[in-house]
């Protein structure tokens, strides 16, 4: 990933269509108005990113991770599959022809959402709010909403298959025209809600409220369902209810309960016809609906205004009340901000309101404050709420946004003040909910072992609600995930599923979750076991042969090739070739032919494709693919050509910025670090704001590695006067002027700069990386002051983390390096930093580097015993599949240095054989070719340079740049 892609967060109205996004870090970044059309950013997390009135037609977002997202306002077509968002906000948004499927929903704002034609397969909706959207001929398949709000909803002619509404919110919603079957609605409000003209088939009704839901000639109703609606206050057809009074009739009781439902039925008759303005009003409402769908905001105005005159004339506070709110949104869609706040100031104002009507307007002023990027208002309105003790989960959700999407320090510490000062006097049910968002404050400010101590501990407590506990349990494994502690967040997804175990669906996504961090991590034998156990246990075939493609990426990476094109095979067969799933068969064909060292093959395989395939986003895909094997190699040009056919528009500024920075990466590789400087020197002359600091740190490094020291300096001069941007990069500066410094043999400026340093207190994770090049100090000074630097960072770092891990393992090297000069045993301590990263660290390569050091001492000096002692220890670590592939390749060094050659590539063979990381297997090769030259057996020679030239090109060729120039 180039700096570019860690540090860029601002990607507003960038042009991205067609791009390949996922090697981002798109994390809380700002893409308000981009043009993602087509774009792929599968599998990502998006956490508390910004994609208002984003272009979003057709881009790939399957498996994507949606935790507190911004997309309002953007504009949707297409497939989505596993997609999970929690918090997110997709209020206003347009869809069109958008398929979601198997994917899960929680906490998501979908007011006023404008779709036509949209599906929805297995998936779920937990506490989402579809307040006023409009999606009619929907198709809901398969689904559960659960404590949904769907109040004056247009979801017309709504087609739903095996599908389970519970404790859902219907209020004077539109289901008019509805195909239900196999269906449910458990505990909902259906207070005015239509379903005029609908068609059910085993429909379920349970503990409904249906005071004046519309039922009227709607087919397949039982006559207990028919009786229940009618006694509730309900209406049904006429030609319906005459049956129906005819067949009880004939009873006693019949008669009883017949007179006495007609006489309800007058007295509703009688207040209805002394109240003649209700029709003009609902006519109103319609006409203003009408033109506020146009756009016209204006036209609506006027219907509502006089509808608010009418409404105050008959002093109907209710309908006042909520007729302001109405104007309020007008307002606000108009960006008249000021009036906005004045309707809904008035609208507290209204007498004989209920304290939840109160507490709603005020949420509203909340909502506006947000869109008005008005921060102190918002803060200030807050403060008012939690004073008067009137928080709600729709407050919370509210600030969850705004901690999600803030990046000023002092405002994520006025939110947790204000946390602090009114969490201590909340009311007991509501404390939960201020220890939670303490926690969440606490994670997005980088604290995240009190973060996470908080939310241990409110998990701790009896009186927790469920959905809280599993909120906060799925935030601490992601804490543990960007903090690379997968064995802790797989504890936390086992747990939750020992909690949840009827949350069927949420634990097949844990299982699956699970599995990609043990792919991730390396451990594909265990993954291989979980993807099993799903696709023999999944009910969904879809689900079943989507995990067959990802399991055959892991036999590709376990060298298993045969299985992993049996399962593409499959997959193929399963997935007809209109369907997204089938392309993306196609590809993965292929890059596991490359994978397997056949490019020829693969290069064939992607060609055909993309003569054949009309979807521009998996062409797009199919060009990546492609332009990485022609990397792999040595073809720069020809994948760079691919790189400009992938991008939309190669000539705006931001997309060009990008593709040459790739384009330098691609040189580099190449060893062409000239070529390299002068494509980040033009991508200079183009790019803007952050965009230029982090190219100027590449330039840096590419001045410094090409020997310009001269032309380094003024570089980082240029950046060390910068006004940082955060701690990191300060810190990274001065560290690089005291490194120039040591390399112009300046020692006391070069110890100055670390003494200034020293003095620099800093908080964890903010520690730069390249604090290990100060291990080119050779003076007494500069050793002791290095020294002190590793000591500070490995106080403040812990040995899980990678900076924490990699302090230890440069200090260690140094201890290393000492005792083998001196000749003597390495020191108690050496053991005692690389003992603690292998025990601590789930990082495999700082482990395996850890051994590595731990045996070096000895090889050098001599000791062979001691260092195979560690190889072995190496070996019988199970953590992961790759320790015992690299033991071997330890213990082959160190009998190769006992000149046992036949011994060294037996082991290197095995090795070799058995090796799942491309790396691993290069570094294997490269030691076996080491050994055979000092052999001089020619012909094994000739045989292993073809073999690592045909599989690993890449890190093979970075290893033998003299066989590469000369092969």
């Amino acid at each position: 990933m180039t700096e570019l892609n860690e540090k860029r967060t601002n990607y507003r109205k960038a042009k991205l269509a067609k791009q390949d996004l996922t090697n981002l870090d798109l994390r809380q970044a700002d893409l308000t108005g981009a043009n993602l059309r087509k774009a792929k950013l599968a599998g990502m997390n998006l956490e508390n990113a910004i994609l208002e009135k984003a272009d979003l037609l057709d881009a790939d977002l399957n498996g994507t991770t949606l935790l507190r997202t911004n997309l309002r306002g953007s504009s949707i077509r297409g497939t989505w599959v596993k997609v999970q968002a929690d918090c997110a906000d997709f209020s206003g948004v347009l869809a069109q022809k958008w398929q979601l499927v198997d994917c899960r929903f929680s906490h998501v704002n979908f007011s006023q959402l404008n779709t036509r034609r949209v599906e929805f397969k297995n998936c779920t909706f937990e506490a989402c709010d579809f307040t006023r959207a409009n999606a009619p001929d929907a198709v809901l398949t398969n689904c559960r909403l659960i404590d949904c709000t769907i109040d004056q909803a247009d979801f017309s002619c709504l087609v739903i298959n095996q599908t389970e509404f519970q404790h859902v919110s219907l209020k004077q919603a539109d289901f008019s025209g509805m195909i239900a079957e196999q269906s449910a609605f458990r505990d909902c409000d259906l207070t005015r809600a239509l379903f005029i003209a609908s068609e059910v088939k085993q429909f379920t009704l349970e503990n409904n409220p249906y005071t004046k839901a519309d039922f009227r000639h709607v087919n397949g109703l039982t006559e207990d369902q028919q009786a229940k609606i009618l006694a509730a206050g309900g209406r049904i057809s006429k030609r319906r209810l005459r049956k129906w009074i005819k067949s009880i009739w004939q009873t006693p009781k019949g008669k009883a309960a017949i007179i006495a439902v007609f006489a309800l039925i007058v007295f509703f008759y009688y207040n209805a016809t002394n109240n003649p303005s209700s029709w003009r009003e609902e006519k109103l409402i319609r006409h203003a609906n009408e033109a506020s769908g146009k756009g016209d905001y204006d036209q609506a105005l006027k219907y509502y205004k006089i509808l608010l005159m009418r409404q105050k004339k008959d002093e109907n506070d209710q309908a006042v009340f909520r007729t302001q709110i109405d104007i309020a949104h007008l307002d606000a869609a108009k960006k008249d901000f000021t009036n906005a706040f004045a309707s809904l100031r008035e609208a507290l104002t209204v007498p004989n309101i209920g304290e939840m009507e109160r507490r709603n307007a005020m949420l509203e002023i909340l909502q506006l404050y947000l869109a008005k990027q008005d921060m102190a208002g918002f803060f200030a309105e807050l403060e008012k709420m939690m004073a008067a003790q009137t928080v709600s989960d729709q407050m919370f959700e509210l600030l969850n946004q705004v901690i999600g999407l803030t990046k000023d320090p002092q405002q994520l510490q006025s939110i947790l003040a204000l946390l602090d000062k009114h969490g201590s006097t909340a009311a007991p049910a509501d404390k939960f909910q201020f220890l939670f968002y303490r926690a969440l404050t606490l994670h997005e400010m980088r604290q995240d072992t009190e973060a996470e101590n908080l939310l241990l501990a409110l998990e701790q407590e009896p009186a927790i609600p469920p959905l809280l506990l599993r909120r906060s349990m799925m935030t601490r494994a992601n804490i543990k995930e960007l903090s690379q502690q997968i064995d802790d967040a797989r504890a936390i997804y086992a747990r939750l599923r020992e909690l949840f175990p009827d949350a069927v669906q949420e634990n097949d996504y844990a299982k699956i979750n699970e599995a990609n961090l043990l792919a991730s991590q390396g451990k594909f034998a265990e993954a291989e076991k979980l993807y099993q156990e799903i696709i023999s246990h999944t009910v969904s075939p879809e689900i079943e042969n989507s995990t067959k493609m990802s399991l055959a990426i892991v036999y590709s990476n376990l060298r298993k090739f045969d299985q992993a094109h049996g399962l593409i095979d499959e997959a193929l067969k399963y997935f007809k070739s209109d369907q997204p799933q089938y392309q993306e068969a196609r590809i993965r064909q292929a890059t596991i032919y490359a994978d397997e060292g056949k490019n020829d093959k693969a290069i064939s395989l992607l060609q055909e494709f993309l003569l054949w395939t009309t979807n521009k986003n998996y062409a797009a895909w199919a060009k990546r693919e492609l332009s990485n094997i022609y990397r792999r190699l040595g073809r720069y040009e020809d994948a760079y050509a691919l790189l400009r056919e992938i991008a939309d528009n190669p000539n705006a500024p931001e997309t060009k910025v990008a593709l040459l920075e790739e384009y330098a990466t691609m040189l580099i590789e190449g060893n062409e670090v000239d070529r390299a400087t002068n494509a980040i020197t033009q991508a200079l002359t183009i790019a803007t704001g952050d965009q230029q600091i982090n190219l100027k740190r590449r330039l840096y490094e590419l001045q410094k590695q090409s020997g310009k020291i001269a032309e380094a300096t003024i570089t980082l001069n240029e950046l060390t006067a910068l006004p940082p941007p955060d701690k990191e990069l300060h810190l990274w500066a001065l560290l690089e002027q005291s490194n120039l410094e040591r390399i112009n043999n300046n020692l006391p400026k070069a110890n100055k700069w670390l003494q200034e340093i020293l003095a620099i207190n800093w908080a964890p994770g903010q520690t730069p990386l390249n604090f290990a090049m100060t291990t080119r100090a050779q003076d007494p000074e500069g050793i002791n002051l290095a020294n002190k630097l590793y000591e500070k960072i490995i106080a403040l770092e812990p040995e899980k983390s990678y900076l924490g891990g990699t302090a230890r393992l440069v200090l260690a090297e140094r201890l290393a390096d000492e005792a083998i000069a001196r000749k003597t045993a390495p020191s108690s301590r050496l053991e005692e930093l690389l003992s603690g990263v292998i025990q601590a660290n789930t990082d495999i390569n700082l482990v395996i580097q850890a051994y590595d050091l731990l045996a070096r001492p000895y090889l050098a000096n001599g000791d062979y015993s001691r260092a195979l002692q560690w190889y072995q220890k190496m070996e019988q670590n199970r953590s992961n599949d790759r320790l015992a592939i690299v033991a071997k390749l330890g213990q082959a060094t160190v009998y190769a240095a006992q000149q046992q050659t036949d011994k060294a590539l037996d082991l290197l063979a095995t090795a070799q054989a058995t090796c799942i990381d491309a790396m691993d297997c290069c570094r294997i090769g490269t030691e076996q070719l080491r050994i055979l030259k000092k052999a001089r057996k020619t012909d094994e020679i000739k045989k292993m340079n073809d073999f690592l030239r045909n599989k690993y090109f890449d890190c093979w060729a970075s290893q033998n740049q003299d066989l590469v120039v000369n092969p």
